[in-house]
C-alpha cells in the first residue's frame, strides 16, 4: 500500500478531515459540491503538485477566514514495485514504518515537512520519484478539465501517454 492516511486541516471546504485509505482500492464518491475534488487537490499538493489547474494561488486552498491550511499524508516506507522489488523511501527508517509528509500553506507561502523535519519540494519530489509518483504524471493526477482531452486523443497518442506514465515508453516496439 502506498497512501495510507490523509488529513486535512482548514483546507478548502474542510475544517478537519482524517481519512484512512484501504489497502486495495478506495472509491471517493459524493454529491456535487461535497469535497471530492478537494481531496484530489490535496493529494496532488501533498505530493509536490502546483496549484495551476483550478486555482492559481496556493492561499486559495485555505478555508475562508483561516490563517493556514495543513495537508498531512502517511505513506508506506517500503513499497513493492513490479520488476524492481521492494523500494525503500527512507533507508534510515525501519522497512515496516510509515513516512509522514506535511504541507503547510499560509497566505504568504508554503512549506514541507518530512517526518516532522523541514524539507524542500525538490527533495520531496526526488524521494517520490523513487516509486514513480509525480504530480506531473497525468495518470496519477487528472484534473477535471483534462479528462476530455485524454478521451479525445487518437489511439496511438493515448498509448504513448499510457506508456510514458508507466515508464515503459522506451520499450515500445
Amino acid at each position: 500500500m502506498f497512501l495510507k492516511e490523509l488529513e486535512l486541516i482548514n483546507f478548502m471546504c474542510y475544517d478537519h478531515l482524517k481519512i484512512t485509505l484501504d489497502e486495495h482500492i478506495t472509491v471517493i464518491y459524493g454529491q456535487n459540491g461535497s469535497g471530492k475534488s478537494a481531496l484530489l487537490s490535496a493529494i496532488n499538493l501533498i505530493f509536490g503538485g502546483l496549484a495551476r489547474e483550478r486555482q492559481d494561488l496556493l492561499r486559495n486552498f485555505i478555508k475562508h477566514g483561516r490563517e493556514y491550511a495543513i495537508i498531512r499524508a502517511r505513506i508506506s516506507n517500503a513499497i513493492p514495485l513490479p520488476g524492481r522489488g521492494l523500494v525503500v523511501l527512507d533507508n534510515d527508517a525501519p522497512l515496516n514504518s510509515d513516512i509522514v509528509i506535511e504541507r503547510i500553506i499560509t497566505h504568504e507561502d508554503s512549506s514541507y515537512k518530512l517526518n516532522g523535519k523541514k524539507t524542500t519540494r525538490e527533495k520531496l519530489t526526488e524521494l517520490l520519484l523513487k516509486v514513480n509518483i509525480s504530480s506531473k504524471n497525468t495518470f496519477y493526477f487528472i484534473p477535471q478539465e483534462k479528462i476530455t482531452k485524454l478521451v479525445d486523443l487518437k489511439p496511438e497518442e493515448r498509448l504513448d501517454s499510457l506508456l510514458t506514465s508507466l515508464g515503459l515508453y522506451d520499450l515500445k516496439d
